[in-house]
């Protein structure tokens, strides 16, 4: 099951679901909910709300920032304590 394709896992739960002595505790609940499982497995996927794009920018942008924010922490502690002269 590579990426987004569900259709193998919906497939093997509607097989346990229909057996006749299939193992109940791997579905961990009765038919319908197998079934509910299905439907939400096959369903397509909803897009980022707006607000979770925006979260979702303003976290990768963090992240490619602490690289150089922990290079330059030696430079600046260095000129603010007067150890090398600014250019």
């Amino acid at each position: 099951m590579t990426g987004r394709d569900t259709r193998p896992l919906a497939t093997a739960l509607v097989v346990l679901a229909s057996a006749a002595h299939g193992p109940a505790s791997a579905l961990a609940a009765a038919g319908t909910d197998a079934v509910r499982r299905v439907q939400r497995l096959l369903a397509p996927a909803e897009p980022l709300s707006r607000v979770h794009r925006h979260l979702l920018r303003a976290g990768a942008a963090a992240l490619a920032l602490v690289p150089l924010l922990l290079a330059l922490t030696p430079a600046v502690v260095a000129l603010a304590l007067g150890r090398i002269q600014p250019m």
